[in-house]
């Protein structure tokens, strides 16, 4: 056959079939190092042979060829991964006698009888010594060998987005909600810190090393894999690294049919679980098992939705709602389709997207949450959901603080629960939890954009300035475009006093989001904020204008004539935003733009009627 004779044209004498490795993964797993590791030594000379004649070339290896390259140039590769511990993938100083190890690090001058003779009664001497003073645990010996020799244990893991080999860009989708649905499922095992998905995206195709990814993302560990969809068959593989020595603990492959697709994710995080040796509570175990699966065509369709829910963008988010709602055109019971559709509802009606109106928005998000919750209560993305809702459109902060903790007993390395949770304590002036949480939101989703700029958001209503200025600016200046940093640090600015600096920031702003009237608002702000009135009444028109084409919330106008000395004014706007209801108008209470207001009795009365309220 022609491919047996083309392995034979290469490797005319060669080693035995059992000697030889015939893919990445075998390769991998035998140098006990990660394939992105390995495919990097290709640079270093990695003697690795390919099936030139396929059409998809694969890569096959020799065990003896290996030993001899690592033999030549381990000592250079410890220097090259940068003080990575590079572990020899086989034993050499105890090798069993007579395997192919030992013989490799046989010196031949050394084995004459004599020398052996001479050379086993020290070695047998010294051993002797050492058994010793291990067994009476001299200064203790033994504690203290056996404690350098044990792994770190893994408290913390990373799931790398899967890798698309379905040859296929229309395809990304499925891959992206393969990894998101990993995440979810090993994020439930309380006893483990899982980074969100938002922060694991940065690294989709990156060529970065697994420990310096680890590193920026403070993890323990990393699980990357590959994905594979043709027709109605998906093949998973996944492997587990341990991230300060590239170590390879363990890989599997998954075959499934595409509509156990989901599924299969609680069979890997469960093996992961298992392979770290971290104890998995009985309702982390059960996951999405004993739940009906929905169709082919619904996961599809959600799966798109979720990755154009990632992105955030309005128009992202848009397209998301189409495709969860088809999602449930074809399953209308499926819980996860619902918690997609009450997320995007609610973010498209939230303060500062205001995409549709609260009074849209926000009872569209609120039903399909509840929906979610009748078909599957044990859904942690459900119930935040609907804590989220009933917090910003209910305005019932014991409902919803109740929702969040049962949202975060349920899947505790939520990041999204903890920002939004954080919000709401922020709210309740409980200023140290509100921190705490974003902190910990921060921890599962450390790259987060947005969740970074919460960070100092929050520390913004508790008036920690100098600690939001730091951190806004370290933002802006890693993220430049991101246009929301440049609001929040313009408004800590004007909270602040650097009149200067707040303008600069809002002109920033508004350059970036021509379309944003948050930054219009607080461009306005910080005009009047710095004398220059004529500008800040010019904003105010424009902001005027566009309120007759789309929804603008009462609350903007209200702390424009704020900072403009103009308190009837704003208290009728502010009485317009009770009416809305809009969901700022629940942080009101600690929002340092209406301080000019505060000391009215009238600002007392307004937040009076902030109070839970029901809807038809």
């Amino acid at each position: 056959m022609p491919s047996d004779m083309t392995d034979l044209m290469d490797h005319p004498a060669g080693p035995s079939s059992d000697d030889r490795l015939n893919s990445w993964k075998e390769i991998a797993a035998y140098l006990k190092h990660s394939e992105r590791t390995v495919r990097r030594w290709q640079s270093e000379g990695l003697p690795v042979h390919r099936h030139a004649h396929k059409k998809r070339a694969g890569v096959y290896a020799y065990k003896l060829e290996l030993d001899a390259w690592w033999n030549d140039g381990h000592a250079r590769l410890e220097e090259l991964e940068r003080s990575q511990a590079v572990r020899r993938p086989w034993p050499s100083l105890f090798a069993m006698p007579g395997s192919r190890a030992a013989r490799n690090h046989l010196d031949p001058a050394a084995q004459t009888h004599g020398k052996l003779s001479w050379g086993l009664i020290a070695a047998f001497s010294l051993a002797g010594i050492a058994a010793l003073l291990l067994w009476l645990n001299v200064g203790k010996l033994r504690a203290r060998i056996f404690a350098r020799s044990r792994s770190p244990e893994i408290h913390s893991v990373a799931v790398l987005p899967l890798l698309n080999l379905s040859n296929d860009p229309e395809q990304e989708y499925f891959s992206d909600g393969m990894t998101d649905q990993l995440i979810t499922d090993l994020a439930k095992v309380s006893q483990l810190k899982v980074i969100s998905h938002t922060s694991v995206e940065r690294y989709k195709g990156t060529k970065l090393p697994l420990p310096e990814i680890a590193r920026e993302l403070g993890v323990d560990a990393v699980v990357e894999g590959r994905v594979m969809r043709s027709g109605d068959h998906v093949r998973i593989t996944a492997q587990l690294i341990r991230a300060s020595t590239d170590e390879h603990i363990w890989a599997e492959s998954y075959d499934r049919n595409l509509v156990d697709a989901l599924t299969v994710q609680a069979d890997i995080a469960q093996d992961v679980a298992k392979q770290i040796n971290v104890q998995i509570k009985p309702g982390e175990q059960a996951g999405r098992r004993n739940r009906p699966l929905p169709s082919i065509e619904a996961q599809d369709a959600y799966m798109r939705g979720r990755y154009e829910w990632n992105k955030r963008g309005p128009q992202n988010l848009l397209r998301a709602r189409t495709l969860f709602q088809q999602a449930l055109d074809r399953d209308p019971n499926y819980a996860l389709a619902w918690t997609g559709l009450a997320d995007t509802d609610y973010l498209l009606s939230s303060f500062g997207n205001d995409v549709v109106s609260p009074r849209e928005g926000m009872p569209r998000a609120k039903a399909a949450a509840q929906r979610a919750l009748e078909l599957d209560d044990g859904l942690a993305e459900a119930h935040a959901s609907l804590a989220m809702v009933t917090w910003a459109y209910d305005w019932n902060w014991p409902a919803a603080q109740q929702e969040y903790k049962l949202a975060l007993t349920l899947n505790p390395n939520y990041a999204i629960a903890h920002h939004f949770y954080g919000i709401g304590l922020a709210s309740q002036e409980h200023f140290e939890e509100s921190i705490t949480e974003e902190k910990r939101a921060l921890e599962l989703d450390p790259l987060s954009q947005i969740t970074n700029a919460n960070v100092a958001r929050m520390l913004y209503t508790a008036r920690r300035y100098d600690e939001a200025t730091t951190i806004l600016r370290k933002i802006v200046e890693l993220e430049p475009n991101f246009y929301p940093g440049h609001i929040i640090l313009g408004m800590v600015a004007v909270a602040a006093g650097r009149e200067e600096e707040a303008l600069s920031e809002m002109r920033r702003a508004r350059e970036l989001a021509p379309d944003s009237t948050w930054a219009l608002t607080n461009l306005a702000r910080a005009y009047a904020r710095s004398g220059q009135r004529k500008a800040a009444l010019a904003s105010l028109e424009e902001l005027r204008r566009i309120a007759k084409q789309r929804y603008v919330p009462a609350y903007q106008f209200a702390i424009v004539h704020a900072e403009l000395g103009q308190a009837d004014t704003a208290f009728q706007w502010l009485d317009r935003a009770v009416e809305e209801p809009s969901s700022i108008m629940m942080l009101i209470r600690v929002e340092p733009s209406l301080d000019a207001l505060r000391g009215d009795p009238r600002f007392a009365a307004v937040i009076k009627r902030i109070v839970p309220r029901s809807h038809p």
